[in-house]
């Protein structure tokens, strides 16, 4: 039997949203062709961080985390005195402990949301 993008369980659209498509790619849309994801990763050989659209950037920006996480932790007895004791922290399932997120400062240069 063929192998077709329904019968592969490997198979999987993705949601594209790259604010560098130009009208394309917009949230919502589905794109089924092998267009690479965004990514902005730390190389630590490189000691640089790298777009997936820009390459190695020497700029970057902050966007702080959404979800009102101090520095990527909660005060549980703050939320929730019965269950927890003072002082006992909860990490931020949003931004992962992080506080937020490193941007590429070209892909993110007009976001009213970064910190530079």
């Amino acid at each position: 039997m063929a192998s077709t993008p329904e019968s592969n369980s490997n198979y999987s659209r993705r949601f594209v949203a790259s604010p560098h498509s130009a009208g394309e790619g917009r949230e919502g849309d589905v794109s089924e062709t092998a267009q690479k994801p965004y990514s902005f990763v730390f190389d630590e050989a490189k000691d640089t961080w790298v777009c997936s659209v820009h390459g190695p950037v020497s700029w970057t920006g902050w966007v702080p985390c959404w979800n009102g996480c101090q520095d990527g932790y909660f005060d549980g007895y703050e939320e929730d005195p019965l269950w927890y004791d003072e002082g006992d922290m909860e990490t931020c399932d949003i931004c992962d402990g992080e506080g937020g997120w490193t941007v590429c400062g070209e892909c993110a240069k007009d976001n009213p949301d970064v910190e530079w």
